[in-house]
């Protein structure tokens, strides 16, 4: 009896693992969640892609530094920080309301975890 009991509470404790397993990130339960059809959102994009694409040259009173989003990069370090195995990054584009060429919305980048939205850093923000 105590073995069928064992067995059980081991099957109910495994089985939920099993089912998450490979979703770890999953980029279009996100989209569906939170933006219904309002935003753009692309494949997972590793780190080192992301701060290559994103450096900005900025002066610390006279000195200059080359940093990845430049001065928002304490931000970025932040939200990098959070990331876990299984994570990732994707970059996000939203249209505004009154989507024009001139006021395009905002864009930026998502960390995501499995199906929920951890974090985020906006790169350009037009209302």
């Amino acid at each position: 009896m105590i073995k069928i009991i064992q067995t059980a509470l081991f099957i109910l404790l495994w089985l939920p693992s099993i089912s998450t397993y490979g979703n770890e990130c999953d980029v279009e339960k996100v989209k569906e969640r939170f933006y219904g059809g309002i935003i753009t959102l692309s494949q997972p994009i590793a780190v080192k892609d992301i701060e290559m694409h994103e450096v900005v040259e900025i002066f610390v009173g006279n000195k200059k530094q080359i940093l990845p989003f430049g001065y928002i990069n304490k931000s970025w370090l932040k939200l990098k920080k959070e990331k876990k195995d299984g994570d990732c990054f994707v970059r996000f584009k939203q249209r505004s309301v009154n989507d024009t060429p001139m006021n395009g919305g905002s864009s930026g980048y998502i960390l995501i975890r499995g199906k929920e939205m951890i974090g985020s850093i906006t790169t350009i923000a037009r209302e």
